[in-house]
């Protein structure tokens, strides 16, 4: 494997929960999942509660959440399509996305394979799409580029989809697997490749990741069956958007890599009885692979949103007509592309215009907004409004601690202590204080609680840092992250 550092703050989890059980899963998966944060969605249909292991550092998005985020959209998140709510409200740079019926596999000497790492490899070497290398990835140990390829292309172009595969159960689709029952991938094949520019692929949801800062928008929740079902086999909403992510990828000199890492797939579903609802789909996709080897863009689009918008309104023209599940997934596109540019965040924030002065401010307004409640075992938190002494640069040097009151509700279990919680901010600052900056900005916050005899708790929050030259920061407690 090429020597990559992997950086645990850079990468998400995204894990589409559609059976309610999941320790058995996250148990098996926990040497490796332990050490990143996971986001998990929980599938609107799903009636029952998660139930998840402690050990993880965890966000559990549900139904209630998906409307709050995006309301009307909400549709475009049920079934296997929740993980692209995931995608949504990440904020990290990789993706990776692995289905609850897989484990980790074993490699060919016994050894447990790590998909995250070799997902994250994939990623952070260069791929050759323009130039096909007899060795397959150049840039892993023990392989070179070979004699004629020309040294113009070595360098490569930046990998931003990794589409990792499957022992055991492959994803083939029902009729071929209603006709060999039997059949088991038990291939390890230890190789990477570079799918070629202008090849397609059947890119497979199961085992993926990708660099959401290249190509986020590109993965689309656009394409749904009328009967779509809850087996990979009974949906095509993967492969649609993986081909959507190929072509765009094509368009910005962007690379797609296939091979390592396998994950082990388990039983479930039965074949046959799926037939009837994929069926629709293996007739669609003989409209659409033409399709898509057909697309081309124009030079303004420079960005993977770009690429989704024009793609849309030409499945409109040329799709529509054949059938109007297309023209609905057109709309799904454009709907999908406005979601990811004004999603707002997830953990309400207050904001508050400051004077650019900065270094002589040192509180701003406490107000009170509006209150969460989770049902037990979540805690129910008071969503408060605090003032933050900013007098710079001291707030560099030290950190700043500030106390605020927040009730302790009965019948609720208790944070751990101490507790890691992800909020997104946006910082005000112009000598008018009429303007802003223009993009959300991450900030890490470190809290503790405490419990008092007489029930009150208090929350020491620390602030670990700022980005810009200084303002007041104003937030909201949101929604705990599992630990």
């Amino acid at each position: 494997m090429a020597q990559v550092t992997i950086n645990e703050n850079e990468v998400d989890i995204v894990i589409g929960a559609l059976h309610s059980d999941l320790k058995s899963f996250l148990n098996e998966w926990k040497p490796i999942f332990s050490r990143f944060h996971l986001i998990i969605v929980k599938d609107p249909d799903l009636k029952e509660e998660l139930q998840i292991p402690g050990g993880f550092s965890a966000d559990v998005y549900t139904k209630s959440d998906i409307e709050r985020v995006v309301g009307s959209s909400a549709v475009l998140f049920s079934g296997y399509s929740c993980r692209y709510f995931g995608f949504l409200v990440s904020r990290k740079k990789y993706v990776v996305c692995v289905d609850d019926d897989c484990v980790p596999a074993k490699d060919t000497a016994g050894n447990m394979v790590d998909p995250v790492a070799q997902h994250i490899v994939n990623l952070k070497t260069p791929a050759t799409p323009f130039f096909f290398n007899t060795l397959y990835d150049p840039f892993r140990k023990g392989a070179d580029f070979v004699r004629g390829y020309p040294f113009s292309l070595r360098t490569g172009v930046d990998c931003a989809l990794s589409c990792g595969l499957w022992l055991n159960l492959a994803d083939l689709d029902a009729p071929t697997q209603a006709l060999k029952p039997k059949e088991r991938n038990t291939r390890y094949v230890d190789a990477v490749l570079t799918v070629p520019v202008r090849s397609m692929l059947p890119v497979s949801g199961i085992n993926i990741a990708f660099n959401r800062e290249a190509i986020g928008p590109a993965l689309v929740p656009a394409l749904k069956l009328a009967g779509e079902g809850k087996f990979r086999w009974e949906t095509v909403e993967d492969i649609w958007s993986g081909m959507c992510v190929k072509v765009i990828c094509d368009h910005l000199a962007l690379g797609v890599k296939s091979g390592l890492p396998y994950v082990w797939r388990t039983e479930r579903g039965n074949a046959i009885e799926s037939l009837k609802k994929e069926w629709e789909g293996v007739k669609l996709m003989e409209e659409v692979v033409p399709f898509f080897q057909s697309v081309r863009f124009s030079q303004s689009a420079t960005t993977a949103e770009a690429c989704v918008l024009e793609m849309a309104k030409t499945v409109k023209e040329k799709l529509g007509k054949v059938d109007p599940m297309f023209s609905r997934a057109a709309e799904a596109m454009e709907e999908w592309v406005k979601l990811w540019n004004h999603c707002p965040p997830l953990f309400y924030c207050d904001r508050t215009a400051v004077p650019a002065n900065s270094a002589g401010i040192t509180s701003c307004a406490v107000v009170p907004t509006m209150l969460e409640q989770y049902p037990s075992p979540h805690l129910t938190y008071q969503h408060a409004i605090v003032p933050v002494r900013a007098c710079f640069p001291t707030l560099m040097e030290e950190p700043t601690s500030i106390l605020s009151h927040s009730p302790y509700r009965s019948g609720c279990a208790r944070l751990p202590d101490p507790v890691m919680l992800e909020f997104q901010f946006q910082l005000w600052c112009s000598p008018s204080g009429s303007n802003r900056l223009p993009d959300p900005v991450m900030l890490e916050f470190q809290f503790q609680l405490w419990c008092s005899p007489s029930g009150s708790n208090r929350v020491r929050i620390l602030v670990l840092g700022v980005v810009s030259s200084c303002c007041a920061v104003v937030f909201g407690i949101g929604k705990r992250r599992q630990s």
